[in-house]
């Protein structure tokens, strides 16, 4: 077993406070990566990854992308499926623990991810996903 160590910590300004700070013991763990756009560094267009198939016994999921970070445009626009669901825009990182936290998303853990480019032609995101499985 390993550890994956989650800390959390959410304040208000000038108001109330609410931390987490909490060890999930998993079997295994996957870190993925990749870019979709125009690459920077090659100019090559990078199309999305076919659907990543996320496994059984999922107990962490981590999605972030650097969506919010200059120069994408503010039109560009990053989102994931689940399985057969509707599309979930990828404003902000999404973290789903615990078995509960992760059923939220049901039981196929199929992810496509979709990213509608913005008006520059450079527009290029880069995707983490972090995944703990039981074993």
């Amino acid at each position: 077993m390993t550890a994956i160590n989650v800390t959390l910590s959410v304040q208000v300004a000038g108001g109330p406070q609410s931390s987490i700070t909490k060890p999930i013991e998993v079997g295994a763990y996957e870190k993925i990566e990749f870019g979709i756009g125009k690459d920077p560094k090659t100019q090559k267009d990078i199309a999305a990854p076919a659907p990543i198939n996320l496994g059984k016994n999922v107990s962490l999921l981590l999605i972030k992308s650097n969506l919010d970070a200059p120069p994408l445009s503010d039109k560009a626009k990053l989102s994931y499926r689940v399985g057969k669901g509707k599309d979930i825009p990828l404003d902000a990182p999404h973290f789903y623990f615990g078995k509960g936290g992760v059923s939220v998303l049901g039981e196929d853990l199929t992810i496509a991810f979709t990213f509608t480019f913005g008006d520059a032609p450079k527009d290029f995101v880069l995707v983490e996903i972090l995944v703990g499985r039981d074993v």
